[in-house]
Order: C-alpha cells, then structure tokens, then sequence
C-alpha cells in the first residue's frame, strides 16, 4: 500500500487568508502589553534600493507564507521588524539555536561592546527608537522598549525562540502572535543539523496555529534565508525545493501558489542595482548578488 502523503505543508501554506489592512500614522500612540509610545512613523519608500517586506505582503495580502532568499545585504530583518512595530503586530522572531539568541541579547548587557547582533539596532538609529532583546531563559528572550539609561519597559513587543528550545514553550500560549519569522533558517557550513528539525519547525508552526484558530485569528509567516543553498530541513519539509530551484533557474523575482497562499521571493542583485555599473563602489566585490 502507498503511504499516504503528509498534509501538513498544505495546511501550513492556507494559515493566512484575509487581507492585512492595518495602517498607522505619523506620531499615532502604540500599544503593546501595558506600554504605550508615542512612536513617529516615517513614510516608506520602495525606491531606495532595498528590500521591503511590506510591499511583498501588499502585493500578495491574500498568502500566509513568504519565503524570501538572497545573499546577505538587502535588508530582510530590518524591514520585517520595522513593518512588525509600524502595524502594531505582537511576533514571534526564531533563530536556529540558543547561542543564536544569546548572542542576540548580548549587546543589551554590554553597551560598550563594538560589535552588537541586535537587528533592531540599525532601526533604532534610523527611527530613533530604542527596542532592545533581552533573555528570559534559555533559548527564550523578548523585545522590549527601554528608557533612555537601556531598561526594558512592561511586557515585550515581540518574543525571540530558538528552534532548540521551541519543544519547551510548546505548552505555553502564543496565539498573541500574528507572526512567526524564522530568520536564517538554513544550517551553516559548519552548524550541526539535528535530525527532523523541519518537522520540529512546523510542528511548532501548527501549535500556535491552533491556538489562534481557537480565537477566530490568523496566523502568518516570514522566512528568511541568507544563502543561495534552497536544500534544507525546512525548505524540503515544506515541500518547495523544486519550486525555488524553478524561480532560481528562471531568475524570476516572485512565484506565488495560490492554493497553498504561498509566495517564493527570491531576490537577485539585478532586482536591486541593475547592472554592475550601477553598484556602489567595492560593493560588486564584497557582495555578490546573482545577476
């Protein structure tokens, strides 16, 4: 007898249906938890040169899942975390191992160290805001916003989880998430890949989601790869290996699966610069980006 194909992909590709409508306006009070910020909201414009998750998900407000893919430099995280606190949405924020979001969370602890991971620290700069990470155990930290002298305020805007710890919150309840962005989902060259760990992903993936569908809610992903390596525990348990490879093979920029409310982004150097002529100088040699 043929065994029976797994349905989870196909579930995990309709988590997200209805039109993403939120707005907010310039100097509009926020609330997260029991903190409220009066945090100024700069226009966004899609002809800087970078990448912006917020024109991704306006395009395609009907998809529950982007996978996006490209070498490092366009600016994945940034704009999805800007676009996270601009809409108001509370977000789980994921990282393949707990030294990953240590790490994360180490700059809080030592302002004077010069080299700072924190993803919201180029966002602070530029907006003037002051998001910090800070841990909560083991693999687990939030994002809070903090005083001028760097103390978390109320309850965090955004929760970090390690795929190494998620089997240990898998009790608690997340469905205040209305993302999940797995950021750098691809193992590195010289990382351990634990056995089944695409299915630990989505495994965790459907718990929340259960959670939300309990409350009428949705619940919505980003994933974010900085390589050009498609093969991967996610990517193959999700089934869009060959589809990436196809968008890749045909240096398209978006394939979208409507059954499945799924958009592939792959981003290629020519979809932001052009030609080679136009990169900024020493960029074509430190940074090389498909054509």
């Amino acid at each position: 007898m043929t065994a029976k194909k797994k349905q989870l992909p196909d579930k995990l590709g309709q988590i997200g249906t209805k039109r993403d409508n939120s707005q907010s306006s310039s100097g509009q009070e926020l609330e997260y938890g029991n903190v409220v910020t009066n945090r100024a909201i700069i226009p966004e414009r899609f002809d800087d040169g970078y990448y912006h998750f917020r024109k991704d998900v306006m395009e395609y407000p009907e998809a529950g899942t982007f996978v996006v893919w490209s070498r490092r430099g366009p600016g994945k995280t940034y704009s999805f975390l800007r676009y996270m606190v601009e809409t108001e949405q509370f977000f789980i924020y994921m990282k393949r191992t707990n030294d990953d979001v240590e790490l994360l969370c180490t700059g809080a602890n030592n302002p004077d160290m010069k080299v700072d991971t924190d993803p919201f620290v180029p966002l602070n700069r530029d907006f003037g805001w002051n998001i910090k990470p800070f841990l909560i155990d083991k693999g687990i930290a939030g994002f809070y916003d903090c005083t001028e002298e760097g103390k978390p305020i109320g309850a965090p805007i955004g929760l970090i989880v390690s795929l190494n710890r998620v089997a240990k919150v898998k009790g608690s309840d997340m469905s205040k998430a209305s993302w999940i962005c797995f950021d750098e989902f691809e193992p590195q060259a010289t990382e351990v890949v634990r056995r089944k760990e695409g299915e630990t992903f989505l495994n965790f993936v459907m718990t929340v989601t259960r959670d939300k569908i309990k409350r009428g809610q949705q619940l919505k992903l980003a994933l974010f790869a900085n390589s050009e390596e498609i093969s991967t525990p996610v990517t193959n348990e999700l089934e869009i290996v060959d589809s990436m490879a196809e968008v890749a093979f045909r240096r398209q920029s978006h394939y979208y699966n409507w059954e499945r409310g799924m958009v592939l982004h792959y981003i290629t150097r020519r979809k932001f610069f052009g030609s080679d002529a136009s990169l900024p100088d020493g960029y074509r040699r430190c940074c090389q980006f498909p054509s």
